[in-house]
């Protein structure tokens, strides 16, 4: 049986092969149909997901989480509310309201770091 496109809601036909260096070391294989294939090596964005058939699909297009458009806060009354205004990957904008605490607000800045977050993934020679 002929395998399917790592591309989330791709049906199509697995015909390339794209190796992705993660962390800049591990070599890691996804089966890629012709179009995407192009669209990812011609540097559309795509992100690897833990979510897929096989633990792992790439998520392109209006599969990609929204944009965050911006951040704004409100501190009236006993507790703080921290808003993500997103631009969703149909054009639509959503807000998300989290209720925080300042060690909410500490634990926030910990995962997020330049070297971390913004390394993109190389295409690994054949």
């Amino acid at each position: 049986m002929p395998a399917t496109c790592a591309v989330y809601n791709c049906g199509s036909e697995g015909e390339r092969v794209l190796p992705l260096l993660a962390g800049g070391e591990v070599r890691i294989e996804y089966v890629t149909c012709v179009d995407h294939d192009a669209a990812i090596r011609g540097g559309e964005e795509y992100l690897i997901e833990g979510r897929g058939r096989s633990g792992r699909e790439i998520l392109m297009g209006n599969d990609l989480p929204p944009k965050l458009k911006s951040i704004s806060t409100s501190g009236l009354g006993n507790s703080s509310v921290l808003y993500l205004n997103l631009v969703l990957r149909n054009g639509e904008e959503g807000q998300v309201a989290v209720t925080v605490t300042p060690e909410d607000l500490e634990l926030l800045g910990n995962p997020i770091s330049k070297e971390s977050m913004f390394e993109p993934t190389p295409i690994a020679e054949q």
